[in-house]
C-alpha cells in the first residue's frame, strides 16, 4: 500500500494525509472488506513517520468506520454499509487475491468509481444528462448510414490530432458561439474532456510539481493529478468563481505550473467567474508564467436566457490556456468528443502526448458528431435541452424550497447540471448515503470534490440525469431521508 506523504504542514497533517490516504482506497473499492492492514510498526517505517502518527490515523480510521482493530490480530477493512465484520473475516481467513493486496500502485483516488457501484433506480450521483434528452436516434442512424455507405470506416485510424473536417467544424463552432478564432491547426479531438485534462498533465506535470485546483473541484480532474504525483494547492470557489487572492498568495509563495479552472457553471458548485475576473485570471498567468486549463464541459447549457460570459480562451493573447470544450455531455457521452485548443509548443507537446496516449480517438464517433454539426441541428438542441433541465431546475428548486427549507442551504444554479447542497455541519453525506442507498437513491457525497481537507456535510444532486417520474420521486425519498436524518 503507497501512499505519498507531503511534508509541507500547511494544507494537511501527516495524520490527515494517512487517513485521507486509506479512507479515500477503501472508499474507491481499492482496499476491500476484510483486507488487513500493515501493523502500525511497518507503515510508520515504510512512511518514515513516528508509530504515534500512524496510531492516530488508525484510531481515526476505526472512529469512523473504516477499520475494525483487534488486539494482538490487526486493523482490519469494515463493511461500511453493516458498519461490522462478518465471523469470516474475523476468523481472519483470505481470499485467494489477498497476496494482490502487496503490489504497490499509484492509483490516488477514483471518488466517484464507488458512487457508480449501485444499481438504483434513482439515480442523482452522476452529472449526465437523461438519454432521452439526447439526439440518440440520431447519431445511431447516422452511424449505420456511415457504416452502411463506407465499412472501411470501422478499420481506419485518423490524424492523431482529429478528423480535419469535425475540426474545421469545431473551429466554426467556437467562433460562432464563443467568438474564438483558434485556427484548425490549434485545434485537437480528444475522447472527452476528461482526455483533455490528463494529456495537459501527463504533459507537464511530474512528482511534486505544483497545481493550484479549485475547491470544491471536479472529481475527474483531482483523480488525474494526483495521479501524476502533483502538489496540489487549493483555492476557494466563491460567488463569482475561484478566489484570485488566494491565487495571488500562493503564486508569491510557491510558482504553481497549471492552475485548473472549471469558470463556467463550475462542477460541483454551478458558478460563474465574472468577466472582470477571467481577464485578471489571463493577468495572473502571463505575470507568473503558468498554464491555466480551462474546463468547459457545459458552458452551453444555461437557463433563462442568460448567456455566460466569453471563456477565459478569449482574453488569451500568449498562448496562456488550454482550453477543452466538451460536446460529451450535451450531445452523446458515448461518443466522447471533445475539442481541445492551444497554441504553440504547448500544443505540439499536447498532439505529442495523444499519440502515444491512444493515437487518435474514433474516427467513426467523431464522423457522427461531424454530420450532426453539419446538420445545423446543433442549436436547436441546445435551445429544447436548456428549456428541459431548466423546468427540472425549478421543479427540484420549488420541492426544496417548500419541504427543505429549514434544512438544507443551497444556491439555484443559473446552468449546468447540478444543485450544491450545504447541510448543518455537523452532519455527514457519507453516512447519509447508506441509509439513500436503502431508500434506492443515490447521491454524490461533496467530500469527493475536494482535494484537500474535505468538508463532509456537502452533497452534490444531479438534476439532469434521471426521467421526469424519478425526477418528482427521487425529490420526494431525498426530502424524507433528510427530514428524518437532520434533527
Amino acid at each position: 500500500m503507497k501512499i505519498e506523504l507531503s511534508r509541507d504542514n500547511s494544507n494537511m497533517s501527516l495524520v490527515d494525509q494517512i487517513f485521507f490516504g486509506i479512507s479515500e482506497r477503501i472508499d474507491s473499492s481499492l482496499l476491500q472488506r476484510g483486507t488487513i492492514l500493515p501493523s502500525v510498526r511497518k507503515l510508520a517505517a515504510d512512511l518514515g513517520v513516528s508509530i504515534v502518527t500512524v496510531h492516530k490515523a488508525y484510531k481515526r480510521l476505526a472512529k469512523e468506520g473504516y477499520i475494525h482493530i483487534y488486539k494482538g490480530k490487526g486493523a482490519f477493512i469494515s463493511d461500511r454499509h453493516k458498519n461490522t465484520l462478518s465471523k469470516y473475516e474475523k476468523k481472519t481467513e483470505l481470499s485467494p487475491f489477498h497476496w494482490q493486496q502487496t503490489i504497490d500502485d499509484y492509483i490516488h483516488r477514483a471518488q466517484l468509481v464507488q458512487y457508480l457501484q449501485f444499481s438504483n433506480p434513482i439515480q442523482f450521483a452522476t452529472s449526465v444528462i437523461y438519454p432521452k434528452l439526447l439526439p440518440t436516434s440520431l447519431l445511431a442512424e447516422t452511424m449505420k448510414s456511415l457504416v452502411d455507405k463506407d465499412p472501411s470506416i470501422l478499420v481506419r485510424y485518423c490524424e492523431t490530432q482529429g478528423d480535419p473536417e469535425l475540426r474545421n467544424e469545431m473551429k466554426k463552432f467556437l467562433n460562432k458561439v464563443y467568438q474564438l478564432q483558434i485556427p484548425i491547426e490549434n485545434i485537437m479531438i480528444t475522447s472527452g474532456v476528461q482526455q483533455g485534462i490528463d494529456l495537459v498533465a501527463r504533459s507537464f506535470i511530474g512528482p511534486g510539481d505544483v497545481v493550484i485546483m479549485e475547491q470544491p473541484c471536479f472529481t475527474g480532474a483531482i483523480d488525474v493529478m494526483r495521479s501524476r504525483g502533483a502538489t496540489i494547492l487549493t483555492a476557494p470557489v466563491k460567488q463569482d468563481g475561484i478566489c484570485l487572492q488566494t491565487i495571488e498568495e500562493l503564486c508569491d509563495r510557491i510558482k504553481p505550473k497549471i492552475i485548473y479552472t472549471n469558470p463556467t457553471f463550475q462542477n460541483p458548485t454551478g458558478t460563474v467567474m465574472s468577466e472582470q475576473n477571467r481577464q485578471i485570471l489571463i493577468e495572473i498567468a502571463e505575470k507568473y508564467d503558468i498554464l491555466i486549463i480551462e474546463d468547459d464541459a457545459v458552458g452551453d447549457l444555461y437557463f433563462n436566457n442568460t448567456t455566460p460570459p466569453k471563456p477565459i480562451k478569449y482574453w488569451d493573447r500568449n498562448g496562456h490556456v488550454v482550453y477543452l470544450k466538451g460536446f460529451s455531455k450535451p450531445l452523446s457521452p458515448g461518443c466522447r468528443i471533445a475539442a481541445l485548443a492551444a497554441s504553440g509548443i504547448v500544443f505540439e507537446r499536447l498532439v505529442a502526448a495523444k499519440a502515444t496516449t491512444d493515437i487518435c480517438s474514433p474516427l467513426l464517433t467523431q464522423k457522427a458528431v461531424l454530420s450532426f454539426l453539419q446538420s445545423d441541428k446543433m442549436s436547436p438542441h441546445l435551445e429544447k435541452l436548456r428549456i428541459a433541465l431548466e423546468v427540472r431546475r425549478d421543479r427540484l428548486h420549488t420541492y426544496f424550497s417548500t419541504h427543505l427549507e429549514q434544512l438544507i442551504t443551497y444556491r439555484q444554479p443559473m446552468g449546468g447540471l447540478n444543485f450544491w447542497i450545504e447541510l448543518p455541519c455537523k452532519y455527514n453525506a457519507e453516512q447519509l448515503l447508506y441509509q439513500a442507498v436503502e431508500h434506492n437513491i443515490l447521491f454524490l457525497p461533496g467530500s469527493a470534490c475536494f482535494a484537500k481537507n474535505p468538508r463532509r456535510n456537502f452533497i452534490r444532486l444531479s438534476f439532469s440525469s434521471v426521467s421526469d417520474k424519478d425526477l418528482d420521486e427521487g425529490a420526494e425519498r431525498f426530502a424524507n431521508l433528510l427530514r428524518n436524518s437532520i434533527k
